[in-house]
């Protein structure tokens, strides 16, 4: 069994074979304030805790305090947005009842929505051929897990367009197609305060029903510092159900490898210690020698797909 984990990169990749213009390719965390929240002038997206969090950080907001997080988070200063969003979280209940659901679904859900329907999307035939995603999903095996670390369902689509079924986790696995595991949450997943569940992926830019209360909005886990599976029921449940495999390979495909993400390193390290081959697929050869030092092994690089799939 591989267990493929898929990254920003990957869907970057998606975005450059599809000669999707750059300004339009999915955010990385790096550049996610840039890409979601600078629309044309006088309409930025505007978020009453940046003047908060950059106030709590000895920073004057001014009287634009979003166009200042910008430019302060492409400094790559400790201001951030994995730093706004532990903020945010930690703070979410002094704040006016649903304003933590207002700022996933208007700060990130809406805006990415908007950005992939540009990048992807075509009247009258709709989401592209998605290369990359069908090349990676024609090279894996059923049962194969896909751990997709994205909230686009650009992989998905993929795999589907190459006839591949796919059954998202904690589902229960009919013995044939592609497992695909987000813990982060997905644009198709939806949920209420009890229960959870996965819409088609070719949803992008669909209005979910608001029947039962089921919402995209509830399930997405933002680019957040220090977060914790744990705090997360449906993330947790995910997450439960994949953590204790025992893969032959590991792949990290256009993963960034950060420390923040305390809960996958461990569980990466656990797959890793067990005996599975790592390798990593990203044009970055810096990444290799940062998994190699994360998870204590060596890691076999591919600086392109081809070279991997070969």
């Amino acid at each position: 069994m591989r267990v493929l984990i898929v990254g920003a990169g990957a869907s970057i990749e998606e975005a450059i074979r599809a000669d999707v213009p750059e300004e339009l390719w999915p955010p990385t965390t790096a550049n996610f304030a840039k890409k979601m929240w600078d629309s044309p002038p006088g309409n930025l997206f505007y978020c009453y805790w940046l003047a908060d969090y950059l106030g709590d950080n000895g920073i004057d907001p001014g009287g634009n305090p979003t166009s200042l997080f910008i430019e302060l988070a492409a400094q790559s200063t400790n201001l951030n947005i994995e730093r706004l969003f532990e903020y945010c979280w930690i703070n979410k209940d002094a704040q006016p009842q649903g304003s933590w659901e207002q700022f996933i679904e208007h700060g990130v859900l809406n805006p990415l929505t908007f950005l992939l329907l540009q990048a992807f999307y075509v009247n009258g035939v709709g989401i592209k051929q998605l290369q990359a995603g069908k090349m990676v999903a024609s090279f894996l095996n059923d049962g194969d897990l896909v751990l997709n670390l994205n909230y686009d369902t650009l992989f998905e689509i993929a795999a589907r367009q190459i006839g591949r079924q796919i059954t998202y986790v904690p589902n229960l696995y009919p013995g044939h197609g592609l497992l695909i595991a987000k813990p982060h949450g997905s644009l198709n997943l939806l949920a209420n305060a009890s229960h959870f569940h996965f819409a088609e992926p070719e949803c992008i830019g669909a209005l979910h029903s608001s029947a039962n209360d089921y919402r995209n909005y509830h399930a997405i886990i933002p680019p957040r510092f220090n977060k914790k599976y744990v705090e997360h029921d449906i993330a947790k449940s995910i997450f439960d159900s994949i953590q204790n495999i025992r893969p032959e390979a590991v792949t990290f495909w256009g993963v960034g490898l950060t420390e923040s993400d305390a809960d996958l390193l461990d569980t990466y390290r656990s797959w890793a210690a067990s005996g599975a081959k790592v390798e990593v697929i990203n044009p970055d050869a810096s990444v290799r020698d940062r998994a190699q030092l994360l998870l204590a092994k060596e890691a076999f690089y591919f600086p392109t797909l081809e070279e991997w799939l070969t």
